[in-house]
């Protein structure tokens, strides 16, 4: 078997795309609906930036579509001038600059500065009627704050989260996960965090992880899980996989002195499934209204009866 040139496979790969793109954009010329768009920056690895822009709309057979519309390399830092400019760009790339009903994005600054310079170039644009604010993202910020007025997260926990946050804010990155100060010690989750930081960080720990959980006898191909202030159900999930393992963490505990300052106790333990309880809800949620195959704005109802059920609460 012969394996194409690296030349041959980029031209192949390159060509492929422009015709791919070429049929979406007669595609899209066919409808006459408006069209609704998410758009989300992201940092690689190495340092460089990219945003994705997906459309939604409903086509002339009244089915509902959501199209991956492209992933623009950022010329810079994610400000909002430097978004306005990438998706007007895009839309005038597919020529449906005139057909925009709505975009939604997250709370990040820079968000709101694009639709202000967005207004700018397209002056039938509505800044303000026209922005939808993601509601799972709203969500998770409640959550956050809601940890740290039950004071289930320290203070120096928190520090680090807002920071991280606020860099985030600016970069509009959510793949990073939370490295927390792991001398701090002083909430069942920071304790869980620190313990889970410690074990995914080291490959000796892995393996003494996995013994210790072998002989409790519970699920020993278990990865630990960070959570992470702007990734959203990631306090849950971290709780979900701390709960499953349980036996297998405290035999490890007693048998690695650097572990010694992170012992949960029985109490703790049951706050925690207390708090995975309590977080499912807000999953569930989240999850509902992060769905890619259905229209979600009338599924905020579901919010709003839950934000009465805490405030009775």
């Amino acid at each position: 078997m012969v394996f194409p040139k690296r030349s041959t496979l980029r031209r192949k790969v390159k060509e492929r795309f422009e015709e791919l793109q070429l049929n979406l954009k007669k595609r899209l010329q066919q409808f006459s609906s408006k069209m609704s768009f998410t758009i989300d920056g992201w940092t690689s690895i190495a340092g460089r930036s990219y945003y994705g822009v997906t459309i939604h709309y409903i086509d002339n057979e009244w089915k509902y579509r959501s199209v991956v519309l492209d992933f623009i390399p950022s010329r810079g830092r994610h400000t909002g001038e430097d978004i306005a400019t990438i998706f007007h760009d895009c839309l005038l790339e597919y020529d449906i600059i005139d057909k925009i009903q709505g975009i939604t994005v997250d709370n990040a600054t820079g968000n709101t500065k694009f639709m202000h310079e967005l207004y700018k170039q397209l002056p039938h644009f509505d800044s303000d009627n026209q922005h939808f604010r993601c509601f799972a993202h709203i969500l998770n910020l409640g959550v956050q704050d809601l940890l740290k007025t039950l004071a289930l997260h320290s203070e120096t926990d928190n520090k680090g989260q807002e920071q991280q946050y606020e860099d985030n804010e600016d970069e509009t990155e959510e793949d990073e996960e939370y490295a927390p100060n792991i001398a701090d010690s002083r909430t069942a989750i920071t304790k869980l965090r620190s313990i889970s930081s410690k074990i995914k960080r080291s490959e000796i720990l892995k393996r003494k992880f996995q013994s210790a959980c072998e002989a409790a006898g519970v699920p020993s191909n278990l990865n630990p899980i960070l959570d992470c202030p702007t990734r959203w159900n990631s306090t849950h999930d971290m709780i979900g996989f701390g709960l499953k393992v349980r036996t297998g963490i405290n035999i490890l505990r007693t048998s690695v002195t650097e572990l010694n300052d992170f012992q949960i106790t029985d109490s703790e333990w049951q706050i925690l499934e207390k708090i995975h309880k309590f977080l499912i809800n807000f999953k569930l949620l989240s999850t509902k209204l992060g769905g890619e195959k259905y229209v979600t704005l009338p599924l905020v109802i579901i919010f709003i009866i839950l934000y009465i059920k805490l405030n009775s609460w």
